[in-house]
């Protein structure tokens, strides 16, 4: 059931864990897709309400996180820490000036989404994520790095469908 709802919802899907809550620390998926923005607003939101920090993770370590599927920038890593930081940066900058009050960093990791957001959500109380990645198949169904979360993550993981679904 915790997998079927969020593939399936208009609205977001909270998971929660029965665990403890950890520290003041929210963790959103960014990816440049409308997932990726739907995600950041809910996580600014959440932050905001509580009075919790932001960290906005980008995995770019993987051909189909790669900003318009450019491979060409595998062969460079310093091509792809520089485009993908800019994508990071564009995508947060507009909650950012929404949300002066919330303490929000970015983390680049050249590592897949999937892996990089594992990582982050063991300092997380909550982890979000768009429903649906950036790729073909991942379009059409819940996207891999959600469903690994959903699955795998030690913290509270948030859904968040696109805006335009």
């Amino acid at each position: 059931v915790a997998l079927r709802v969020p593939a399936r919802a208009d609205r977001p899907v909270v998971v929660v864990r029965s665990a403890a809550p950890r520290d003041g620390l929210v963790v959103v998926g960014v990816d440049g897709s409308s997932g990726g923005d739907a995600a950041l607003g809910f996580g600014f939101e959440e932050a905001a309400l509580r009075g919790w920090r932001l960290r906005a993770v980008y995995g770019c370590w993987e051909p189909g996180a790669a900003p318009g599927g450019d491979l060409s920038l595998f062969g460079d890593e310093d091509a792809l820490r520089r485009v993908c930081g800019a994508v990071l940066e564009r995508a947060v900058a507009p909650w950012r000036v929404k949300y002066p009050h919330v303490q929000a960093t970015t983390s680049l990791v050249l590592k897949s989404p999937r892996e990089a957001l594992l990582e982050a959500a063991g300092d997380a109380a909550l982890t979000v994520v768009g429903a649906r990645g950036t790729g073909v198949v991942e379009s059409l169904t819940l996207g891999a790095t959600s469903d690994a979360l959903l699955k795998h993550a030690p913290c509270t993981v948030a859904v968040v469908p696109g805006r335009d679904r």
